[in-house]
Parts: C-alpha cells; sequence; structure tokens
C-alpha cells in the first residue's frame, strides 16, 4: 500500500511520527505503561535515525 504513494524515501520518516504519535498518546491515556511507551518512543527515535543515515550514505 506504502509503495504505491509519491513519498519519495519518507516512508521512514511516516512510520516513525506515527509509531511516535502511538506511544505518546498511549502514555498520555494512561493505556500504555510507561516503560513500554518509553521503549517505543526510543524505538521510534531510532529508527528516524538510521533512516537519515541511510539517506545520508546514498546520496554520496
Amino acid at each position: 500500500m506504502l509503495d504505491k504513494l509519491p513519498l519519495n524515501g519518507k516512508k521512514t520518516y511516516v512510520v516513525a511520527a506515527l509509531t511516535l504519535l502511538y506511544f505518546v498518546s498511549g502514555l498520555l491515556i494512561g493505556e500504555i505503561p510507561t516503560n513500554d511507551a518509553m521503549m517505543g518512543i526510543a524505538a521510534a527515535l531510532g529508527i528516524t535515525t538510521i533512516g537519515h543515515k541511510i539517506d545520508k550514505s546514498s546520496t554520496n
């Protein structure tokens, strides 16, 4: 489904943003325990960092 959208290499960032939104909202409404939310937020930030490094290395 996402492969048909004209995102031009931004799919990683979209997934990371949605993951971050999911865990932050779950934490704020109390549905996700704090430890799990923090691990999910760290994973979303890690995905973003890896995506940035891949984009940076492919342009060189």
